[in-house]
């Protein structure tokens, strides 16, 4: 029982770290977007 009770810690633990560096990609990937999507505007102005 101890056994499964560290793993499911263990778990619960890399899944809050994994939705943490997917929030974080997708931030940043939105970001370069906004970045490009601005540099083009102004390119174009």
């Amino acid at each position: 029982k101890h056994i499964r009770d560290y793993w499911e810690k263990k778990v619960s633990e890399s899944g809050k770290k994994a939705r943490n560096t997917l929030q974080r990609i997708i931030k940043t990937t939105l970001n370069d977007k906004g970045v490009k999507n601005n540099e083009e505007r102004e390119l174009q102005a």
